[in-house]
Order: C-alpha cells, then sequence, then structure tokens
C-alpha cells in the first residue's frame, strides 16, 4: 500500500505542517489577548504611579505640619518608593 505521505517518512511532512497550523491556531489569539493586556498596562502604571505620589505628598505634608518625625518620614518614605 502507497504512504500517501501521512507517515512519519520521506514523504510525511504534512504532519509537521498541522502541526504548525494547530500551534498557530493557539497561539495567535493568545499573542492577541497578550498585546492587548500589554497596551493598556501603561495607562495602568500611569495610574499607579499617580496614587504613590499623591501619598508621599501627603506624607510630606504631614512632616511639615510636624505630624510624623524625621526617622518616621524617611522610614515612610523609603517604604512608599519601594
Amino acid at each position: 500500500m502507497m504512504n500517501w505521505g501521512y507517515g512519519w517518512g520521506p514523504g510525511g511532512w504534512s504532519w509537521w505542517w498541522m502541526g504548525l497550523a494547530m500551534l498557530a491556531n493557539w497561539l495567535l489569539p493568545l499573542l492577541l489577548i497578550a498585546l492587548v493586556i500589554w497596551a493598556l498596562l501603561p495607562g495602568l502604571r500611569r495610574h499607579a504611579a499617580a496614587g504613590r505620589s499623591d501619598a508621599l505628598e501627603v506624607l510630606r505634608q504631614r512632616y511639615a505640619r510636624g505630624e510624623v518625625t524625621s526617622e518616621e518620614f524617611r522610614r515612610m518614605k523609603e517604604e512608599l518608593q519601594k
């Protein structure tokens, strides 16, 4: 019986192409989803950074009013900048 190119022999390259097509069928949508999430992250990072800078500003104001000591200020500032 003839092989028809479906095995692993000399004419069996069709399995490789089907495997690549299946891999592309799964990877392309996942890559598109990852790209969309990655595109949205800069806005999320900016929002988080703004929250940290606001907290640092509040800490500076509290230090200026004398509500926290210089040691507490340094410790809290280090925590906020992590």
